[in-house]
Formats: structure tokens, sequence, C-alpha cells
């Protein structure tokens, strides 16, 4: 009667400590690393080309591009910046720009436009690939980006 009692406690104290160990992310050490020591990395919630839209025919050479970045961050904001790659070219910076709040109440995130018109001359079947890159105050070597990439027709 007591293996048996010995046993359930044994099994019931493992299972306890599986079933919690589960809780503990794979990056929730860095997290703490980060938020303790330097600060929050930002957060991009969505970056989109508005306009042309899908609906719309594919953009051509000429076309202007409307890109709408949506993002925040718990840290200090410092930096906002994008950059192009037409094709197979190295990454161009287009803009970089300090930090100015633009909270929307309906995604509660900061939100911000950007216009970029595709150069003329630009082969039809060239991907562009915009990128929008965030960086805080206390973390610049911990950039956070997302890409976009357009196809000219």
């Amino acid at each position: 009667m007591n293996t048996l009692k010995y046993f359930i406690i044994g099994f019931v104290l493992t299972l306890s400590t599986f079933i919690s160990s589960c809780d503990i992310g794979p990056t929730d050490a860095l997290q703490d690393i980060i938020q303790e020591d330097l600060g929050y990395i930002p957060v991009i919630s969505n970056f989109t080309l508005r306009s042309p839209t899908a609906s719309e025919t594919s953009p051509t050479a000429g076309t202007d591009c409307t890109f709408d970045l949506r993002y925040w961050s718990e840290g200090e904001i410092d930096r906002i910046q994008f950059w192009v790659k037409v094709g197979g070219a190295n990454p161009e910076r287009l803009d970089d720009r300090p930090y100015e709040p633009a909270f929307s109440n309906i995604t509660k995130t900061d939100s911000l436009l950007f216009n970029y018109t595709i150069p003329n001359g630009i082969e039809a079947g060239t991907v562009i690939s915009m990128e929008a890159r965030i960086t805080n105050t206390n973390l610049p070597d911990f950039p956070v980006s997302r890409e976009v990439n357009v196809t000219v027709r």
C-alpha cells in the first residue's frame, strides 16, 4: 500500500513539474535580459502596400505606391528608416526620420504612411522590396524590420 502511495505522489509531482515547465517560451530569457538591461525592442504589427491595392492592377514603372506602417513600443522609439531594394541591387536608404507620435485609436498602434514612386525604366517582373526599420533609443544594434515585396508588371 505504501508503494502505491509513493508512486501516486511521484507521478503527481512529475506531472506538475512538466506542466509548469511548458509555460516558458524559448525566447523569454532573451526578452528578460533586454528588458532588464537596456529596455524594450519595438514591434511592427503590420506593414502593407496600401495603394495600389491588390484589387487594382499591379504597379507599373512610374506608379506612386503608398505603404502603411503600424508599430508600437513600450520603450522609447528613436528612428524609423525606409529602405528599398530593386531587383538584385543593393538596398538603398530612402528615408531616415526621428520618431513622431501618430497614435491610431482604431488599431491601437502608431501609424505612418510612406510614399514611393517606382522608377521609370524598371522591367516587368522586377521585384521591389520595401523595408521598414524601427530602432529604439537604448537599442541601436537591435532594429526591427519588416518587408513588403511588389512585383512590377
